[in-house]
């Protein structure tokens, strides 16, 4: 069975993961923005141009090739973060169920133990 230090020190990794996971998701939607942005000035701006819309698209995609690496990256990072908080809430979630376990066999063992007393 989990110790009181064990459920505390896991609560308190959660904590952690969450605030990081919060950071992160801002961080990510703070980078799509700033691609949204970079693409309508780019449009707007009239630089992109060509005889197809494949061509400016691929023209775009060039010009904010930064900004879609650097949000790419943000993306990687929100779902390491999202993947932390999982494991936390597993080690919990597994906390748990040894502590229910736990008590359903001391349960178990106590009415035995009656049982045998009454007969």
């Amino acid at each position: 069975m989990p110790t009181n230090d064990e459920i505390k020190e896991a609560f308190g990794e959660l904590i952690v993961a969450y605030d990081v996971a919060v950071s992160r998701a801002i961080d990510e939607m703070k980078a799509r923005e700033a691609l949204v942005n970079m693409e309508a000035s780019v449009l707007a701006s009239e630089v992109i141009t060509g005889s197809n819309a494949e061509t400016r698209n691929a023209k775009l995609k060039i010009a904010t090739a930064e900004l879609r690496e650097t949000l790419h990256e943000e993306t990687i990072a929100k779902k390491n973060a999202d993947a932390a908080v999982a494991l936390c809430q597993l080690e919990i979630e597994s906390y748990k169920c040894q502590i229910r376990n736990t008590d359903n066999l001391l349960r178990e063992k106590e009415l035995i133990r009656r049982n045998k007393t009454n007969e």
